[in-house]
């Protein structure tokens, strides 16, 4: 028969194993966590990082909340004075917004919360930057899921500080284009076949040339015309040259190109009003054309007049253009700086880079008001 061991060490053992093996853990986390975090930046954020942030949150929720004036008090305040006076009760706690779930994403973490009577949307937007600093993370945003309440995404780093080709699920579509990364850390999509009509404007060396350079690429593979006007002399598209169907170097070149252009129009207009429908995306498959994209570079080129023989030129440019693409709406309150907002059909969408001066800002995007 075994006896069991009643040697007192046996059983003290275990604490020292379990100190000396979080000993090596933390050890080693110091060492090699630099490393780790700069390679895997997203296994780190997940195992490590996340647990912290959601317990911040947790913690941090209900203070933060009464700093930033979104805890209501469950009654009015001269009620709550008098029965502090007749009956000497202490006050009663205020109610705060409900918060669900913190889900953990590549770049983050986003949960919602339901706002209490009477407050806004708005009123989570001026709260972000708090909650960044409250959170220790990079930024905060907040949008309307639905009435009543808010989605919080929460960014732990800038995701446009190491900016990464962005990376597209599912089949390819046409006319669609992922250009680009948004501040939120999504992919920026272009969709032509909904929003047909872009404006790029911006200071040197903000980007616009890059962003026609991704567009250019994204559409090199799909079965798409694509057409070029650079009145500079084509230093700017001339590099894309073995990929387009045509290019205009100078205004003379642009205005035969544009009419050849309204002629195409037209005759796919009588092709739809054949068949009975709208757009060309109304034709069958096998009868639908080819699309065609056509890039200007500096537009204010073809309406640069320097003598009276250019005058002409930029006259028949602008009446040919206008008679190019339907006429634009403008509304208040679309901003440049939200490049997946959905519009009409013939919404013209505005891409501001980065511009000198603040009041030309409401010039390119149509608002008034917009900063």
């Amino acid at each position: 028969m075994t006896l069991a061991s009643t040697d007192p060490a046996a059983g003290a053992s275990w604490p020292g194993r379990v100190l000396v093996v979080a000993g090596v853990v933390v050890l080693g986390l110091l060492i090699a966590g630099p490393a780790l975090r700069r390679r895997h930046p997203a296994a780190w954020w997940l195992l490590l990082d996340y647990p912290a942030a959601a317990f911040r949150v947790a913690r941090t929720w209900r203070a933060l909340m009464a700093e930033c004036g979104l805890a209501v008090s469950r009654r009015p305040a001269l009620t709550v004075v008098a029965g502090l006076v007749g009956n000497g009760a202490p006050p009663p706690q205020p109610r705060f917004p409900c918060y669900g779930f913190i889900r953990p994403t590549a770049t983050g973490f986003v949960f919602l919360a339901r706002l209490l009577p009477g407050q806004l949307p708005e009123d989570f937007v001026k709260a972000a930057p708090a909650m960044a600093e409250d959170w220790q993370i990079h930024a905060v945003r907040v949008t309307s899921q639905r009435p009543g309440v808010v989605r919080i995404n929460a960014l732990y780093a800038n995701p446009l500080a190491a900016p990464q080709a962005p990376r597209t699920r599912g089949p390819v579509r046409l006319l669609r284009v992922a250009v680009g990364t948004l501040e939120t850390g999504a992919a920026w999509v272009v969709y032509l076949r909904r929003i047909p009509h872009w404006l790029i404007v911006g200071a040197t060396r903000s980007g616009k040339s890059t962003l026609i350079n991704a567009l250019v690429a994204g559409l090199a593979p799909q079965q798409v015309a694509l057409v070029g006007i650079d009145c500079k002399g084509g230093m700017e598209l001339s590099l894309y040259g073995p990929r387009l169907s045509a290019l205009a170097t100078n205004r003379r070149q642009a205005v035969r190109l544009l009419s050849a252009l309204v002629d195409l129009t037209l005759d796919r207009m009588t092709i739809c009003r054949a068949a009975g429908v709208r757009n060309i995306w109304g034709l069958a498959e096998k009868e639908c054309p080819v699309p065609v994209v056509v890039i200007v570079d500096e537009i204010a080129e073809l309406f640069l007049v320097a003598g009276r023989q250019e005058k002409d030129e930029a006259h028949a440019a602008g009446t040919v253009g206008r008679c190019a693409r339907p006429a634009p709406r403008r509304q208040t309150g679309r901003h440049a700086d939200l490049p997946a907002s959905s519009g009409g059909g013939l919404q013209p969408l505005a891409v501001r880079r980065r511009t000198r001066r603040a009041d030309r800002q409401p010039a390119v995007t149509g608002a008034p008001d917009s900063r």
